[in-house]
């Protein structure tokens, strides 16, 4: 994207720059009008067309040269420091009938499940590395569930207390093909940002990258299957209100 970029721009100055060095007219030339090179280049608009072009030209130079050196970075989670929140590991890829969040393309794809009471939790992550990744953490094919094998239900935001701040999370309800309910709380992390809106987390991306801080974020949901939705939630919320500050230091953002 970035080449395609300054080749318009030198396309453009090449262009600018053969108009201000063309060919006067002879002087002999009756049909002619001789136009000095030095009154012309003081003409608008060709001036501060060139200058414009010039001024991109410089600043994108600037800009690439400030990201370039960021460009190797890779982000390192931490996630050795949560493996005694959980009981057992698990593969994040789903068995069929089996609920998981589908992100093909992550760099870390990350299950772990824990005892709750009498019931058990699912915990997912989904991180995406930085810059040196050619994958998206907002992207077409990424899911929060198979829609072949599951069905939304509902849906609601929802701001809960944790560590002194407020963590905006997704509280959805689906049901399986096999009549399995099942509650799910999931947000995303990136650089600067922790949201439930896709879209804001694309948004605050695309500047991250823009800084030249990458485009490494995470993906994170935790779930638990039962009838009782109101008993889930509250279960779910306790976990998190409990364990929130372990994932944070984990992530490392």
């Amino acid at each position: 994207m970035f080449s395609y970029h300054f080749f318009s721009i030198i396309t453009g100055l090449l262009v600018f720059t053969a108009h201000f060095f063309k060919e006067v007219p002879a002087a002999n030339d009756v049909n002619s009008v001789v136009k000095p090179i030095e009154k012309s280049w003081f003409k608008w608009p060709d001036r501060k067309i060139t200058l414009s072009l010039f001024s991109l030209m410089l600043a994108f130079v600037g800009w690439k040269y400030t990201i370039s050196d960021l460009d190797g970075n890779v982000h390192q989670f931490k996630l050795d420091s949560i493996e005694n929140l959980f009981e057992s590991k698990g593969s994040p890829l789903a068995q069929k009938g089996d609920w998981s969040p589908v992100f093909p393309m992550a760099d870390i794809q990350y299950k772990r499940s824990s005892k709750l009471e009498t019931q058990e939790l699912d915990f997912f992550l989904y991180g995406y590395f930085g810059n040196n990744s050619e994958t998206e953490l907002v992207a077409w094919e990424n899911r929060i569930f198979n829609p072949k094998e599951w069905t939304k239900e509902r849906s609601k935001s929802l701001i809960l207390k944790v560590e002194s701040r407020d963590l905006a999370v997704t509280s959805l309800e689906i049901v399986s093909n096999l009549g399995e309910r099942r509650t799910i709380f999931y947000w995303y992390e990136v650089p600067g940002l922790v949201n439930n809106d896709k879209l804001v987390i694309k948004a605050w991306l695309a500047w991250n990258v823009l800084r030249g801080q990458g485009k490494s974020g995470v993906f994170v949901a935790v779930s638990t299957s039962g009838k009782d939705t109101v008993n889930n939630v509250n279960m779910l919320e306790e976990w998190l209100q409990e364990n929130y500050k372990h994932l944070s230091a984990a992530i490392a953002f």
